[in-house]
Formats: structure tokens, C-alpha cells, sequence
């Protein structure tokens, strides 16, 4: 009778608890490109084929927004569940539609480009700052009925305490 208790808590301990404490919950955040890594994993657990147009990451800052659609397209790229369509085609039609890449994308709005791109979702996304705590928020819209697919938040890592535990940041 002992040893079921203690293979339980030997799965417990080593499958379920790691995978708690990777959360991106209040007790500690993840690089930039980790929660962008994260979320599309999540983003082809739950969409298997389609096309897909990251349109936007809102922040104040032009480069970061840039960086961060770098690494969510090349991740896709690389996953190979999704389609993804390319930046210049993107900037074409956000710029002949006189939508601004470094302004906000609604709900509305990314339905209307990813019917101009030919895109089934649309992803788009924003970084806030809530009481000194950065936060990226992300977000897929399908398209044809603007039903949000995907929606999730992840507690960005303060660059200042990267740097002092000498992670580079590039942007």
C-alpha cells in the first residue's frame, strides 16, 4: 500500500509541479521571445492548418513591436501547422489601407485586414504596463466570424533584472 502513495507523489513531484511553475503566473515572468515561443505553441495546439497574418504587436516602442512579430512569424515558420503571410504583403496592405503598424489593431480592424491579406486569422497583439509589471497580451481572430480563437497574457521579465543575470537582450 505504500508504494502507490509514493509513486503518485514521484509524479506529482516530477511531471505535474515543473509544469505549474513554468506558468507565467505572478510568481515570476519569462523573456519576451519565450512567451512569444509559448504562444505559438498554444496557438497550434488549437489551430492545425490555415492561413495566418501577425499583424501587429502594439507597444511604445516601433523596434520592440518588430522584434517580437520576428520571432512570433519565424516560430510559426517553423512549426509548419500554419501559413503564414508575409511581412511585405502585410505592410502593403496596412499602408494602402492607412492602418498604422504602430497603432492599436481592434477586433474590427484585424477582421477587416485578414479579409484584405486573404488570412483566415489574424493574430495581433500589445504590451502594457500594469503597476510597473510588463505584460504582452496576445490575441487570434478568425477572420470569417471575428470569434477569438486564441487569447492568452504572459508576465514579461523586467530587461533591468536580465541584464543584471547577464542575458542579452537584442533589438
Amino acid at each position: 500500500m505504500k508504494y502507490p502513495i509514493t509513486v503518485f507523489f514521484l509524479i506529482l513531484t516530477f511531471c505535474v509541479l515543473p509544469l505549474y511553475a513554468s506558468g507565467n503566473t505572478a510568481t515570476g515572468g519569462r523573456s519576451l521571445e519565450n512567451a512569444a515561443q509559448t504562444a505559438v505553441v498554444d496557438i497550434s495546439n488549437r489551430i492545425n492548418n490555415g492561413t495566418i497574418a501577425v499583424v501587429n504587436i502594439f507597444t511604445s516602442n516601433e523596434n520592440v513591436s518588430l522584434q517580437v512579430i520576428r520571432w512570433l512569424e519565424n516560430r510559426l515558420v517553423e512549426n509548419r501547422k500554419l501559413t503564414i503571410i508575409a511581412r511585405q504583403q502585410i505592410n502593403a496592405v496596412l499602408n494602402e489601407q492607412e492602418f498604422g503598424l504602430s497603432g492599436y489593431v481592434d477586433d474590427e480592424s484585424a477582421q477587416r485586414i485578414g479579409h484584405l491579406l486573404g488570412a483566415k486569422y489574424v493574430l495581433s497583439g500589445e504590451i502594457i504596463i500594469v503597476n510597473g509589471i510588463s505584460i504582452l497580451n496576445i490575441q487570434v481572430i478568425e477572420t470569417e466570424t471575428a470569434m477569438l480563437i486564441y487569447s492568452n497574457s504572459f508576465q514579461i521579465e523586467d530587461r533591468q533584472e536580465e541584464i543584471k543575470r547577464n542575458r542579452q537582450y537584442r533589438f
